[in-house]
């Protein structure tokens, strides 16, 4: 048997003994059908046909609003799902992520399970995505480039010297004193100075974008799946 639909054929399918023939199919696309089943006839029986039936397959599709997400390292950002049902689609269609990438750490539904009432209205989401904070916690760079600390050295140098002029050129017990002052001074501000710096110079976190999966699965074999691009800086 031939099962038809109009004039292209969906399938053939073989009589069994009590004389009748059942055509299953997965690939069939979403949409609305009008289909006869057609015998070709043999030596002994002649040519046959059915009556048409009307047949619809019922189906959804899966769309992000924001198909790539941008955002920082340990930060969030979300999306939102949008699930369209088509030829009236009615049943639960269930929400999952796919393989984390390694800058993602989780990703969550606001409904994990929504439905489709069959009333052709489509249905919202929002998916929320965890950027990973593993690489957040990065080494500071080198303390300190080396020009700022050749210009802090001749910077401080001048009153170094100035200072030792006095305290050696001096004979004065007084003016050693007052030397033995400012030099603790000048070398206190110049080391306060160094570790600022040093503290506030960190390394730049890589930019890193991979893919992550989106996917919704109805009656089976109904499934359906989108690509996010994860974008963490």
């Amino acid at each position: 048997m031939t099962f038809m639909n109009g004039t292209t054929a969906l399938g053939t399918a073989t009589l069994s003994a009590a004389g009748t023939a059942v055509l299953t199919s997965s690939t069939l696309a979403s949409g609305a059908y009008v289909v006869n089943a057609v015998y070709s006839g043999n030596v002994n029986l002649k040519t046959a046909s059915t009556t048409t039936s009307a047949l619809t397959v019922a189906d959804f599709t899966l769309t992000a609003t924001s198909p790539t997400l941008t955002m920082s390292y340990g930060k969030t950002g979300p999306t939102t799902i949008t699930i369209t049902p088509i030829e009236n689609y009615k049943g639960t269609i269930t929400l999952a992520c796919g393989q984390l990438p390694a800058n993602v750490s989780a990703c969550s539904f606001s409904n994990v399970s929504p439905t489709l009432d069959g009333t052709g209205t489509p249905t919202t989401v929002t998916l929320t995505v965890t950027a990973n904070t593993s690489l957040a916690q990065a080494e500071p760079r080198s303390l300190l480039p080396r020009s700022r600390i050749l210009s802090a050295s001749f910077f401080y140098s001048p009153a170094v010297f100035a200072g030792l002029f006095f305290a050696f050129g001096g004979k004065s017990r007084r003016r050693w004193q007052v030397t033995q002052g400012l030099l603790l001074v000048i070398v206190s501000i110049g080391l306060m100075g160094l570790v600022a710096c040093s503290s506030s110079s960190k390394a730049p976190l890589p930019a890193e974008s991979t893919s992550l999966v989106v996917t919704g699965s109805g009656a089976t074999p109904l499934a359906h799946a989108i690509n996010l691009t994860v974008t963490t800086q």
